[in-house]
This record gives structure tokens, sequence and C-alpha cells, in this order.
């Protein structure tokens, strides 16, 4: 693969680290559901919400991207557009004119200021005909996105003692930024310095795994037969790859639980299991 440009990347990713990622102190119970696209996550975390509901259990049902925020927004309009390096650069300076974004600025204390004038600079210098130019736009798009949606969504609902189950969270960013043949590291490194002391981890994370041809298959019948950026083998390979590697450092396994699931089989079957598996990190008091 590519190797990822570290000159490129240095004034953005580089930094010191010296936030620790945190669990969740809060009432409600946080749980992220990741896999490669196909994998069935999204459709486990309904049938999962539908559960806590059928136990009359309070829950948030979110995803990354997100839908309703600034970051998510854009990061979703870049990541869905035809080409996404052609549109990406005209994407973003529509954003950059927005209301939206401009009060976003305004309200912003001086750490997250910092992030956006970086983010800025970057966006400034994107390179249309670049590919890590535009993977690492998209990813911090995604993980300014997370951000907001931690302190806007998650915390709140947790705080409340609402149980917040996510259709993907912080593995998804370092794992998909391999796809185009990237080191995973740096963009890792990039959600401690973006989400500093907000780095908040699930008290679960639920890992739904399946051979990359049949998440292909199934993207493909979704979309009615329309390719999206990430939708090929090799590219799927390289983040289910990417998304072992990752869940097996020590940051995550000393910090959160992590299960797995195999994707491939009966969907109600596999709730079932997902159910039977969790329901005490659920119920324990």
């Amino acid at each position: 693969g590519l190797p990822f440009n570290h000159g490129q990347a240095h004034g953005l990713l580089a930094g010191i680290i010296n936030s620790a990622m945190h669990k969740n102190p809060y009432p409600g119970k946080f749980i992220a559901l990741e896999g490669i696209e196909g994998s069935g996550k999204t459709t486990q975390a309904k049938l999962l919400t539908e559960r806590f509901m059928a136990e009359d259990k309070r829950v948030l049902l979110t995803r990354e991207p997100t839908d309703n925020l600034f970051f998510g927004k854009l990061a979703r309009t870049i990541y869905t557009a035809e080409s996404a390096v052609k549109r990406a650069r005209d994407e973003i300076t529509r954003a950059f004119e927005s209301k939206e974004y401009k009060s976003a600025k305004k309200g912003a204390h001086k750490e997250k200021l910092s992030h956006l004038a970086r983010f800025e600079k970057l966006a400034a210098s994107v390179e249309p005909h670049t590919p890590q130019d535009v993977v690492t736009l998209l990813q911090t798009v995604i993980t300014l996105d997370r951000h907001d949606h931690i302190l806007q969504s998650i915390i709140p609902a947790l705080e409340k003692g609402i149980n917040v189950i996510s259709d993907r969270y912080f593995p998804s960013t370092p794992a998909y930024s391999t796809a185009e043949g990237f080191d995973w590291r740096p963009f890792w490194q990039m959600q401690y310095e973006i989400l500093g002391q907000d780095f908040l981890t699930p008290d679960l994370i639920i890992f739904i795994s399946i051979p990359p041809e049949i998440g292909l298959k199934r993207t493909m019948q979704k979309q009615g037969g329309k390719k999206e950026f990430h939708d090929s083998r090799e590219r799927l390979e390289r983040v289910n790859r990417a998304y072992q590697e990752i869940l097996e450092t020590p940051d995550i396994k000393n910090n959160t639980r992590i299960e797995n699931f195999d994707g491939s089989g009966n969907i109600q079957s596999i709730a079932n299991e997902i159910w039977n598996k969790i329901k005490s990190v659920i119920f324990e008091k």
C-alpha cells in the first residue's frame, strides 16, 4: 500500500498525548458496535435498542458520523461524494462559509479553536489528487464530529441514566484510514489529540466480524448495485485487519470489554447471542 506521508500529517497529528481514555463514570451504559460494511452492525444496533426497550431500559440509539451535527453532516457529504477527492474541497469551502460553522467557532473554547484552525489549514492545503490528503481530511472531520457527539449527545444521555448504543465509535477512524493503505497509528493518535480529556471509552465494544467478500456483497445489494468510496474487497480486507490490530492494543483491551460475534449467520440468532452475552453488563448493579 501507499506509505503514510508523515511529513504531510505531522502538523495535524503530532503533539504530546497527555490524556488517557477514561471509563464511563455515568449511570447509563455506553455500548459501541463496530465492524466493516455489511457486517450487520446497524441492524444489530437497532435490534439491541429494541431489546433494551422491551426490558424497560431507557436507551438512545445513535451513530457516527452523526446525522444532525455540523461535522457529521460534512463527513457524510464528503464520504458519499461520487468522487470523494474532487468534491471534498468544494464541500468544505461551502461549509466554512455556513452560519453553523461560524457559530460553532464563536462558542468554541481555546483548545477547540486550535483544532478548528488546524483543520482549516489542512483543508486549504488538500491536493484533490492526493488520496492521503483526503483520507486525513475526512478522518479529521469525523473525529471533530466525535468530539461534538460525545459532549452534546453521549454524555448528556449517560448522565441521565440513559443507555447509549452507538453504531460506530472511535475504532472506526483508525480502521478505515487503512482502506487506502495508510498506517492506522497516526489516526489513532489523532483521537487522543482531538478528544483530549473527553476521550470516553464505552463499557462494551461489540465487534461483528464477517468475511470481506460477504460484507461487500451485502453492501452492494443494499446500495442497489452502486459502489461507494470504500467498496472493494481489498479495502475491506485492510480495514478488517486493522480492526483486529486496533482492538488488540493495550489501550483498548485494558479500558473496555470487547465481545466478538460472527456476523455471517441468521440475524435473529446473532441478536440473541449478543443479548445473552452482554445482558450482565446492562444489569450489573
